[in-house]
């Protein structure tokens, strides 16, 4: 995959993103329980809807760039956080419009904390892309992620 064909793929998940964002706003002022969490939430979304939009333009300019394979780091966490991230939004969005739950956070402790979790470790894979290293580094799929970095720490 080249990185104009990623980029597309990351300009929708930039579109889903704006879309939860919109929804855990709501949730982050107009929640009777939950707005602390909602307010996290909004935080790492919002961290991430940056990174995401950088890494879009990163990817447009880069000519030449690696190419990325579907199993490559980068792409399978982008699918993956894509799907995590859809079934949230529908979670927040079906909680937002229900009469019995509009004022309630609907994700639990355990949940909320999980969902932090994982937003910031894309957010994080997503920043580290964004060098030309680090956009190389994750091209490749998992198992030749840990050897390089094996023979980097042999190499210390």
């Amino acid at each position: 995959m080249d990185p104009f064909s990623l980029a597309a793929g990351i300009i929708g998940i930039v579109g889903l993103t704006a879309q939860t964002l919109q929804v855990t706003s709501a949730f982050a002022h107009e929640a009777r329980h939950g707005k602390e969490e909602a307010a996290e939430l909004l935080n790492e979304l919002t961290v991430l809807h940056f990174n995401l939009s950088r890494l879009d333009q990163f990817l447009r300019s880069a000519s030449g760039g690696p190419q990325f394979q579907d199993t490559s780091v980068l792409v399978s966490s982008s699918y993956s956080y894509r799907d995590k991230l859809k079934i949230l939004q529908e979670k927040l969005d079906v909680a937002r419009r229900s009469r019995l739950t509009h004022f309630r956070w609907p994700l639990n402790n355990t949940e909320h904390r999980q969902t932090v979790d994982e937003l910031r470790a894309y957010a994080q894979c997503v920043q580290f892309s964004l060098s030309v290293n680090g956009c190389a580094l994750l091209s490749k799929t998992s198992g030749e992620v840990v050897d390089v970095l094996r023979h980097q720490l042999e190499a210390v």
